[in-house]
């Protein structure tokens, strides 16, 4: 019987983000397409012998408040007791759009299906996983993906591969008080279209013209107000020469999509002094990659 996993988890990229309204049960019903990163965090799953779950994440910070543990919690409440040891080593930063909260959430849940042989459909996994936040459907399989709903609904596209330059700045908003700015300063227009585009696109490439014409992030709206060096961080990555630059999630990452490794790499050595906490990445088609 296996008695422990690793796990690389991926960080989620935001190429676009429709927030459509608020839905009968007061969430916010969402349009997003989704890009899997290879920026990661760590994960090791040991059992334990009948000590619960016991999360070491290397802060003073309750553990009781990470995804990791609420989602260990939520299967141990409602299908087994779960009594592991998991330890947590982040690279990938938060409030910074990049879901590493939803994404540790994520390897959690994958860890104990396997660990406790649950057997789980990807209906099951999904249905555990929204009840921990809305990218945690996603980052479960990660790729390429619309996800729609409260991030349940999950559909597979064929996007392009490409590289990509991320910048987080030392600043954030949490996703409930943007949500709360984006409800009070802007509302809800309805305007679908560029949506429709998108979902005739399932079953077609996605290229940087088409993302170039109909993607963007309706939190934008709110966070280039609110935090002017995101405008800088933009102007900056387009000067560099990225194809499109936008903010992923409800901020405060902006990203720059590159048509070749050597211009993001000039890029990368152009900003990397001038701005906090610059990554180069590029995509990947999963969103858990197990290490033993």
């Amino acid at each position: 019987m296996t008695e422990k996993l690793q796990l690389r988890t991926y960080a989620k990229l935001n190429l676009m983000l429709r927030i459509n309204g608020i839905n009968e049960i007061g969430y916010h019903d969402l349009f997003m397409v989704n890009q899997s990163l290879d920026l990661y965090d760590y994960l090791k799953f040991e059992k334990n012998d009948k000590q619960g779950i016991v999360l070491d994440d290397g802060t003073s910070i309750d553990p009781k408040k990470n995804f990791v543990y609420k989602s260990a919690k939520y299967i141990s409440d409602n299908y087994t007791p779960i009594n592991l040891n998991i330890y947590l080593k982040k690279n990938i930063p938060m409030f910074a759009g990049l879901g590493g909260g939803s994404a540790d959430a994520a390897a959690t849940i994958f860890a104990i299906n396997r660990l406790y042989k649950l057997n789980l459909s990807n209906k099951e996994l999904i249905d555990i996983a929204k009840n921990i936040g809305a990218d945690v459907p996603f980052c479960i399989f990660g790729g390429s993906k619309i996800a729609e709903g409260v991030g349940e609904k999950l559909t597979d596209i064929n996007l392009d591969s490409y590289y990509y330059l991320l910048i987080k700045p030392n600043l954030g908003m949490s996703t409930k008080i943007a949500f709360k700015e984006y409800d009070e300063r802007v509302g809800y227009t309805n305007n679908l279209s560029s949506i429709e585009n998108i979902v005739d696109l399932k079953d077609n490439k996605i290229d940087i013209e088409f993302i170039k014409a109909n993607f963007y992030n309706d939190f934008e709206k709110v966070m280039l107000e609110s935090f002017s060096v995101l405008n800088k961080i933009k102007t900056s990555l387009y000067k560099c020469g990225a194809d499109f630059a936008q903010m992923t999630g409800s901020g405060t990452t902006m990203f720059g999509i590159f048509h070749d490794k050597k211009t993001r790499n000039v890029a990368y050595y152009k900003l990397k002094n001038r701005y906090d906490n610059v990554y180069r990445c590029q995509s990947t088609d999963k969103g858990i990659k197990i290490l033993s």
